[in-house]
């Protein structure tokens, strides 16, 4: 059985998913999802999740796997999903694909990640209700004062890390920044070799690839999906994501239609620098493609397919 894991990774709108697609379908592959909003049911037109057809013609794994009403899923659970479902695919002689913009989670991957206990959901409620009673600028000066190591480090605003901080010490009586300082375990990876491919297009060719993009959400309902996400709570990873703050501004008549796309266009655009430039500067990648993966280019495609052969 081969060891070969592939890593697919670039800016979103670079063509990673087509190109996971593809190669899954030619070399008997599971395609697993390593992208924090993909993961998350009730986000599939702004996340863009796979259709229904390709479902029916490659396994996907860990899409649409969580309820947002009911879960998040953080980094390291993300890891443990993973590395379960590159064994079932490895049992099954199959090839782990693994496919996403999240880096972190990849990050987590190959490097493991500390040894934070599990949080309760009771917990996680409990600190989010207080949170929203206290306010984020008194909820920020009461963690400063039980917990200077971690809060020092964290912004004021950041409602989300300053949730984990306080819901870490709650469970565990110790500071995120303890946990945080041992020493992680990659035991679980060693008999795996990963193969990383970096998705590296020009500007202009990322960027009008990203247009394109936001116009067809919104062809394919993504003003009705943020209508949906009504009861999910502010601090919900969900509700970040590119979209979702621009068209709710729309919905409450904020915003024409026209302005609400023109905005998701710009924050996806800086969203795809920001995700290029981590990627350049946290990840060692086997191959860097300098441009998008296009399915309609038939002999570009194949050559891009060829290359990454070559190294598995």
């Amino acid at each position: 059985m081969s060891k070969n894991i592939l890593i697919i990774v670039g800016p979103t709108g670079s063509g990673k998913s087509a190109l996971a697609h593809d190669l899954a379908e030619e070399l008997e592959g599971a395609v697993l999802n390593a992208d924090s909003q993909q993961i998350y049911r009730e986000l599939s037109v702004l996340s863009a999740r796979p259709s229904e057809n390709e479902y029916r013609n490659v396994p996907y794994k860990l899409f649409g796997l969580y309820s947002a009403e009911k879960n998040t899923c953080t980094a390291g659970e993300w890891r443990q999903l993973a590395l379960r479902e590159i064994k079932n695919s490895k049992e099954k002689n199959q090839l782990p694909i693994i496919v996403g913009g999240t880096g972190f989670y990849i990050f987590t991957l190959l490097n493991g990640i500390s040894p934070v206990p599990e949080v309760s959901e009771k917990i996680r409620r409990d600190t989010e209700d207080l949170l929203n009673t206290m306010g984020i600028e008194a909820f920020y000066k009461e963690l400063c004062i039980r917990d200077s190591q971690i809060a020092r480090k964290l912004k004021p605003t950041d409602k989300r890390r300053l949730l984990r901080a306080w819901e870490v010490l709650e469970a565990t009586g110790k500071s995120l920044a303890y946990w945080q300082s041992i020493p992680a375990d990659t035991s679980d990876i060693a008999a795996y070799n990963f193969v990383t491919v970096l998705l590296a297009p020009e500007r202009k060719e990322l960027y009008d690839s990203i247009n394109a993009r936001v116009l067809s959400m919104i062809e394919q309902g993504a003003v009705e999906e943020v209508k949906g996400l009504e009861r999910i709570p502010d601090a919900h990873p969900v509700t970040k994501a590119v979209g979702v703050k621009e068209i709710r501004a729309f919905l409450k008549g904020a915003t024409s239609l026209e302005e609400a796309i023109e905005e998701m266009q710009k924050e996806t655009r800086r969203y795809a620098k920001r995700q290029y430039t981590w990627f350049r500067h946290q990840l060692q990648p086997s191959l860097v493609i300098p441009n998008a993966y296009i399915q309609k280019d038939r002999k570009g495609s194949q050559k891009t397919r060829n290359e990454i052969k070559e190294l598995l």
